[in-house]
């Protein structure tokens, strides 16, 4: 008696018809023009941007990637639920350094005005985002479990500042001031120069920043594109604080 293959048959349409399908999800899925959003609060588990690579055809990849991590850092202060970005239409130059385009957040599908602007001093590019007018920073958490919020960090980067540099900053304000609820620095009061020991490659820039309520003399050493030394001096000319130069 011949022996009934049909049983087996059907199993083995089955199985290819499934072998087909996952190989055309994951054709789509490797297809799909979408980068990730570095540090974003969001709907997804991995938050993206859509249409990614009209800004990298502007923008430098350092600027590019700090440009992403500004916009996480937006989402997740705002507490917005982000499924996803899109860069909508074109984007604006101004003066061959500012890059200005509006970014779509879903599903809100809320806009957002961005202008990256971008400076170059020796060589060393640095980039400042502004989110709707309001230039973004990186975020500090402060031991009493709120964030730091820090202001004119971006009047050091337009004056050749990293944004490493700037982040190393923050975390040393952090350390001098768990608890701070705000550190602003006076943009007009930044003045800089080569330090008079001229082999050592190190920048000084002074400034007056105020921490919370006091006020200090603040004394910002740089070298190269990581390393930073912060020094605070009180109102009565003590010092009250030294970083230690920071490499990382």
């Amino acid at each position: 008696m011949q022996e009934d293959n049909r049983p087996l048959f059907f199993k083995a349409v089955v199985a290819f018809v499934l072998l087909i399908i996952l190989i055309i999800c994951f054709a789509l899925s490797k297809g799909n023009n979408k980068f990730t959003l570095p540090g974003a609060a969001s709907s997804t588990a991995t938050p993206v941007v859509i249409n990614a690579p009209v800004l990298q055809n502007w923008l430098p990849p350092v600027s590019y990637d700090y440009v992403l991590g500004r916009i996480g850092d937006y989402v997740n202060s705002s507490h917005t639920k982000l499924a996803y970005a899109e860069v909508q239409g074109d984007v604006s130059i101004k003066n061959e350094r500012t890059y200005d385009f509006t970014l779509l957040f879903m599903p809100q599908k809320k806009k957002h005005a961005v202008s990256v602007k971008i400076s170059n001093f020796d060589s060393v590019i640095s980039t400042a985002v502004s989110i709707d007018g309001k230039v973004q920073g990186y975020g500090v958490p402060s031991a009493n479990g709120a964030g730091t919020v820090f202001s004119g960090t971006d009047a050091l980067i337009t004056k050749g500042v990293t944004s490493v540099q700037v982040k190393s900053l923050q975390g040393a304000f952090h350390t001098f001031a768990p608890t701070a609820g705000a550190v602003s620095i006076q943009a007009d009061s930044i003045h800089g120069a080569p330090s008079s020991d001229s082999s050592s490659g190190v920048y000084i820039r002074t400034f007056k920043v105020k921490v919370d309520k006091k006020t200090y003399t603040a004394q910002l050493q740089t070298k190269g594109l990581i390393s930073m030394r912060l020094l605070l001096q009180d109102t009565a000319g003590k010092q009250v604080y030294d970083s230690g130069f920071v490499d990382h």
